[in-house]
């Protein structure tokens, strides 16, 4: 058999590695669709799911969207990585003569060679492709911590609401009671009416405090299946217990700002667009040298003959946009320091309110207990005509100001330390950063 030419081989190779290149976008399609249908089997809507903190990021990290969203832009600055490398490769650009009244030959004439590797620029545009693209990395990271930030103090609230809403029944049904009791009374004649009327317009209000808690337990929850992307048919429950205090909680505030902010993903975030930013600079001084190449071609039936040349262009937008370069490297450095005030804002001010709430929490426990047993000698004086219906009333009020007051900021108090354990990048958030989670 006799064997294939140079250019049938050349063809085939060409048909087979357009042929693999075809098959890559159907094959990483079906690779995708059949990891998320494989994440969809883990959230089969025919078990009630319970999410804890430990399993938390799991479920998060599956379906969420800013996650999913923030993915893509990293992928997008690979790509454009990608792109800054290929722009460095060189380019050929063959002249071809194919003679018709002769047998199939080839006749090249011309060669000409791109060589952009030798311009600066577009080595400062592939440092500046770089650093972008760990940038996104970095505030994809971000966006998880933020993103389990949110869900936890979001499964605290929930459950905190939940507690209250408890406690609420809890005196819904006692001031229910004695409501009854006042009823009776009031169809025996020993007390005038309008103190029964009193009694339920009390209990009135409470149903109306218990529908608007129930009702916010409902809209976080719908807030939560956003958040990991559950279906409306997905039934999950909450198991949250508390991350306990934060070491910052006591630490030297001025240490805790620098080792917070030196070991942020926001800080190296920062760093990355600085040192894109420099490289933007050097970019745009050397865009002047816009074309380098060099040509061999036939003259007449004469051997190759050989030049070179070079592209120098400086117009009149070429001074402002060095100068606009350098503002953008001036706005990250004051980004740069915006953030470390903001760490500090955040520390000092989350201290302070850990502080208040801690003590807020103390007095209104105490209240509540003070408040329980005066109504219980109040209920023994009412019998006895001592004391009036709004006396009682107004305790029953203040036990469930009390206790819902307690709870409420017992819920911040624990949101606060997520907080700090974000900032300090404690706990979880260290796993995360780790690659742990």
């Amino acid at each position: 058999m006799k064997s294939a030419t140079p250019l049938k081989r050349g063809l085939t190779s060409t048909l087979v590695l357009t042929l693999c290149i075809s098959l890559l976008g159907p094959l990483g399609l079906t690779s995708f669709s059949s990891a998320h249908a494989a994440a969809n089997e883990v959230y089969s809507v025919s078990d009630t799911l319970i999410i804890t903190p430990e399993n938390l990021a799991a479920y998060l990290y599956a379906e969420n969207t800013d996650i999913a969203l923030q993915m893509n832009n990293v992928m997008k600055s690979r790509d454009r990585l990608s792109i800054a490398r290929a722009n460095l490769l060189p380019s050929l650009s063959f002249n071809i003569l194919l003679p018709l009244t002769m047998n199939p030959r080839f006749l090249v004439s011309s060669i000409s060679c791109l060589v952009p590797f030798l311009f600066p620029t577009n080595w400062f545009n592939k440092k500046a492709a770089k650093a972008n693209y760990w940038a996104e990395y970095q505030g994809y990271l971000t966006t998880k911590l933020n993103t389990y930030a949110t869900a936890a103090t979001l499964m605290s609230s929930v459950a905190g609401d939940e507690a209250i809403y408890k406690v609420l029944l809890v005196q819904r049904q006692k001031l229910s009671d004695y409501v009854n009791q006042l009823k009776l009374e009031a169809e025996l004649g020993l007390i005038p009416n309008n103190e029964k009327l009193r009694g339920e317009i009390e209990l009135n209000r409470l149903d109306s405090d218990v529908s608007k808690v129930e009702q916010l337990v409902i809209t976080e929850h719908a807030e939560l299946r956003k958040m990991f992307g559950f279906d409306l048919d997905q039934k999950f429950d909450l198991r949250f217990h508390e991350f306990g205090p934060s070491t910052i909680e006591t630490a030297d505030m001025n240490k805790s700002v620098d080792d917070a902010l030196n070991q942020s993903p926001e800080l190296q975030q920062l760093m990355y667009l600085h040192t894109s930013a420099r490289a933007g600079v050097h970019s745009a001084q050397w865009a002047f040298l816009s074309g380098c190449s060099g040509n061999q071609g036939t003259i007449g039936a004469g051997a190759f003959a050989a030049s070179t040349s070079a592209n120098v262009n400086i117009g009149f937008g070429y001074f402002p946009t060095i100068r606009l370069a350098r503002k953008n490297v001036v706005e990250i450095e004051i980004r740069e320091r915006e953030l470390g005030y903001e760490f500090g804002r955040v520390i000092e001010t989350t201290r302070a309110t850990l502080k208040e709430g801690s003590e807020r929490e103390a007095l209104s426990l105490d209240t509540a207990a003070k408040a329980e047993t005066m109504l219980e000698q109040q209920m023994a004086m009412f019998e006895l005509g001592q004391v009036s219906v709004k006396e009682v009333l107004d305790t029953m009020a203040a036990i469930s100001q009390a206790k819902i007051e307690a709870m409420s900021t017992h819920t911040t108090l624990v949101g606060n330390r997520i907080t700090l354990k974000r900032v300090g990048m404690e706990g979880p958030f260290q796993a995360m950063l780790n690659g742990e989670l």
